[in-house]
């Protein structure tokens, strides 16, 4: 087997790993063949990386308590109501609202399908019908997969987002309906709301859970807000980081 001496762990460019030399190996990702980064590269580029994801996460903790209130109605599991917490914070948005959970509230299965969003579940707050978890909301969508014969606006996510920030920004509250998992929004729900949200998807296979659906629309709102989420992969990338993709 091969050994490793120190030397080795020191770039080719600076024998001394000398700190004021630094970037030593730049790009390393692209130029090693048998030698590994020194460590002082490898440091470098994690605080780079660290350092750009603490002014991401900045930016997201503007965008909490801004952004469209998420409304499920009768929800059936508590797991879905954790991950659809955790699709939440994901993405910057905090408001949840609950329209009469079929288990009640609170409930231990959302808070450990959550994983750590807690500050989304404790927000939560709980309403016996959608007329009254809309109550002081000046617009609504109604996420719905369904073709239903109501003369109402049919809007894509990239649309609903950059609506949702345009009326957000001007002082109004906007909201997005979602139905329960096993039947969606009853028609007298949907007629509730001001335009109608529906994803492109494939129509052999057009389901989606409850918190795959309040994602779709989080990432959208989030990555029209300001370029937070359009900036971070290209720099992880460049930096040689892995990220989730490869």
């Amino acid at each position: 087997s091969r050994s490793y001496s120190k030397a080795r762990w020191r770039c080719k460019g600076d024998k001394k790993a000398n700190v004021d030399a630094l970037p030593h190996c730049v790009p390393f990702f692209r130029l090693w063949t048998f030698d590994p980064p020194c460590i002082l590269c490898r440091r470098e580029q994690w605080e780079s990386w660290t350092n750009k994801v603490k002014s991401e996460t900045k930016k997201a903790q503007i965008l909490q308590g801004s952004g469209p209130v998420v409304v499920l109605v009768e929800p059936q599991l508590g797991e879905n109501i954790g991950t659809t917490a955790r699709a939440m914070a994901n993405f910057g948005l905090s408001d949840l609202r609950l329209v009469n959970p079929r288990d009640g509230w609170p409930n231990e299965k959302a808070t450990y399908s959550a994983s750590g969003a807690d500050h989304v579940l404790d927000a939560v707050q709980v309403y016996d019908t959608t007329e009254d978890a809309i109550g002081d909301i000046q617009y609504v969508y109604a996420a719905t997969a369904r073709i239903r014969d109501m003369v109402k606006p049919v809007v894509a996510p990239e649309k609903a987002a950059a609506d949702l920030h345009k009326r957000i920004k001007s002082g109004e509250r906007a909201a997005i309906l979602f139905g329960r998992e096993r039947w969606g929004l009853t028609n007298d729900e949907v007629s509730l709301a001001d335009e109608i949200l529906t994803y492109p998807v494939n129509p052999d296979f057009s389901s989606l859970n409850l918190a795959q659906s309040v994602l779709v629309i989080a990432y959208e709102y989030f990555k029209q807000s300001d370029g937070v989420a359009t900036e971070i992969y290209p720099t992880m990338r460049r930096e040689g980081v892995r990220t989730a993709t490869g």
